[in-house]
């Protein structure tokens, strides 16, 4: 993504973040439904569009939205996969021990960035290195042991899938 650009920014049509997420638009349509959401909206619903009108998705809704369809391909129950979802795009790090500094919805700068999701547990962990120190660690703040199975996300992947399908690389 480049350093310019608002994350934000709700910038980016419903059709070209179903296309980087990999889903259908009734999908988002029923994961954003007034009524009940899955995915946090970036602006209240007091504030958005009526009905008719084009709602646009900053880059950080439409990388929740990729994450989110991610970890429910992998079997993670939608409303749980959001929640882990956030940990990633609206949370920094938030224990050292884990891993080097990393911003709010930010690669780590060296490395690869995951996100773990252990299971039973409704928080993602998002961590620099799949070693068994930084999975132990990870494990402990969530109250777990470090056999506890977990899934694994590569948030490198999914990130560079939502900046090239939005044409953020010609920026």
């Amino acid at each position: 993504m480049p350093s310019h650009l608002n994350p934000d920014d709700p910038r980016f049509s419903a059709a070209a973040v179903c296309s980087a997420a990999g889903i259908p638009y009734d999908t988002l349509k029923n994961w954003t439904a007034k009524a009940s959401p899955i995915i946090a909206m970036d602006k209240p619903y007091e504030e958005r569009p009526g009905r008719g009108s084009v709602v646009k998705y900053s880059f950080r809704r439409a990388l929740h939205i990729a994450l989110t369809a991610e970890l429910g391909r992998l079997g993670i129950p939608l409303r749980r996969a959001a929640c882990v979802a956030l940990n990633f795009t609206d949370m920094g790090d938030v224990d050292p021990l884990v891993g080097p500094f990393r911003g709010v919805g930010e690669l780590y700068a060296s490395g690869l960035t995951y996100l773990l999701h252990f299971s039973d547990t409704e928080v993602g962990i998002v961590v620099n290195s799949l070693d068994e120190n930084a999975i132990h660690a990870a494990a402990h703040l969530c109250g777990l042991n470090w056999g506890h199975a977990f899934v694994v996300v590569p948030v490198n992947i999914i990130f560079a899938r939502v900046s090239r399908t939005l044409d953020l690389e010609a920026e």
